[in-house]
């Protein structure tokens, strides 16, 4: 029968010296946190309302903070060794939820088979089912504190008469402050410790939750990949696809992460995207406008949901749902993206122009790609001359949006980089700031771009015929 136990899962994989295939406890960690995502999404709603979860769980929970006391959690969820299918090489463990955190533990089971116990990935040995280790989210975030930074180091470089060694500094500061990742391997107090004598406030409660964000999309997009199979035909291409045991799991895709990113991630309940404007939104950026957006609203209804009972906040979107409608919207606005591009010349496709398909894509999920920006990103493609791309400013010498009321409108000399900031800004001038700030980051990816940056992929074919799909 099954033993009881609650912490050998952690000491036996990360500590025994009975183990010869131990592994990092934030690996191991972001595997439980990876496969418990993963059995909740695929559970029916009748399965979740039995053990409990509720359609917000994500929204509200941190599976992180229900891990084991062992693993930096409260303990509401438990592992149950089962020696009776459990080998010398590979343990296997029934996990409990405690849900209410009233001493009641339910089984978590497996959704496609409900006597399929949890044995940790084959870590290290094989491409791992999330997207990035605790370790690249860590290397991530001394990025952005880095660059959180630079501004001000800038403008002391000035100051003291060293502005001339602008990048040469900037090189040799980025490097020590990355050689400063080192510290974090002595744990969380000591390395928060060393790091703050430094001057460098890093929390690990943030790596979790930029971690755990990461893991619950690719479970999401790993049940959407099931159900809906070659319906992402396109954007598939922009993640891998990896083999654990009889599974396929689905890796990072690049384009979803990206948009998601800049939706705010994913929110259960409805909102107006400006209050009292009646623009609502739901899940991963959803527009619930069914004049604008019938597509959504339509795969809502065969889900079994009421948007206007949304609109009146009686009904959440699951997480899951969300993923799923989200990934067919941005499939079919890759695929118009991609035939836009043709049209004019503009190739967004292969590793080289990753960057570019990202910015494309999430600018028609936006409903704001428009031909001017395509065409002159296909001159810059063609002629590599800058004047194409412009500089992030608005098209008026005082800052302000140039609108399309304006006879100066039509004859503009567009560039990318203005349309970009022209475009943000007159949302901002609207009180919709968070689209300037997107439409910066879509300056940045593309400068990136420019500058030969780009993501690689695994097993790709981007010269396969496009498949259609709803537009």
């Amino acid at each position: 029968m099954s033993q009881l136990v609650f912490t050998p899962i952690w000491d036996y994989h990360t500590k025994s010296p009975n183990n010869p295939n131990k592994v990092n406890g934030d690996d191991l960690k972001a595997d439980i946190v990876f496969d418990i995502s993963n059995r909740i999404m695929g559970l029916s709603d009748q399965e979740r309302e039995n053990l409990g979860i509720s359609d917000d769980f994500f929204s509200t929970q941190s599976i992180y903070q229900l891990l084991p006391e062992e693993m930096g959690g409260n303990g509401q969820i438990r592992f149950v060794y089962d020696d009776n299918v459990s080998t010398a090489e590979e343990k296997y463990y029934r996990i409990d939820l405690d849900i209410n955190n009233d001493g009641f533990f339910m089984e978590l089971p497996h959704p496609d088979d409900a006597s399929k116990l949890y044995t940790p990935s084959d870590i290290g040995k094989v491409v791992q089912n999330y997207p990035m280790t605790s370790n690249e989210i860590k290397n991530e975030a001394l990025k952005s504190d880095w660059n959180e930074k630079l501004p001000k180091l800038k403008e002391r470089w000035k100051k003291i008469g060293l502005g001339a060694y602008e990048p040469e500094l900037n090189s040799i500061g980025f490097n020590l402050h990355k050689a400063i990742r080192g510290v974090l391997d002595f744990g969380q107090t000591g390395a928060e410790q060393i790091l703050q004598e430094f001057g460098f406030n890093i929390q690990f409660e943030k790596f979790q939750r930029e971690s755990e964000n990461i893991i619950k999309r690719e479970a999401a997009l790993n049940r959407t990949a099931e159900i809906l199979g070659d319906q992402l035909f396109n954007t598939a291409l922009y993640g891998g696809l990896v083999e654990k045991g009889d599974q396929i799991m689905k890796q990072q895709n690049i384009l979803f992460n990206y948009t998601s990113e800049w939706e705010g991630g994913y929110k259960a309940d409805a909102y107006e995207v400006v209050e009292g404007g009646g623009d609502w939104t739901i899940g991963h950026g959803l527009s619930l406008n069914a004049k604008n957006n019938p597509y959504v609203w339509d795969r809502l209804k065969e889900l079994g949901y009421d948007p206007n009972e949304m609109i009146a906040g009686n009904q959440k979107l699951k997480y899951k749902d969300s993923v799923m409608i989200a990934s067919q919207v941005l499939e079919n606005k890759f695929v118009m993206a991609k035939t836009m591009a043709e049209k004019h010349g503009l190739d967004i496709t292969g590793n080289r122009n990753s960057y570019l398909a990202m910015v494309v894509t999430d600018l028609a999920y936006q409903g704001m790609l428009g031909d001017n920006i395509i065409k002159s990103l296909a001159m810059y493609q063609k002629t590599g001359d800058t004047k194409y791309l412009g500089t992030f400013n608005t098209y008026n010498e005082d800052g302000s949006a140039l609108r399309g009321s304006d006879p100066a409108y039509s004859e503009r000399a567009v560039t990318v980089y203005q349309e970009l900031a022209n475009d943000g800004m007159a949302y901002k001038e609207m009180g919709q700031g968070g689209v300037h700030k997107r439409m910066l980051g879509h300056f940045k990816m593309l400068e990136a771009w420019s500058n030969g940056q780009h993501t690689n992929f695994v097993n790709q074919n981007f010269n396969a015929d496009l498949r259609a799909g709803d537009m």
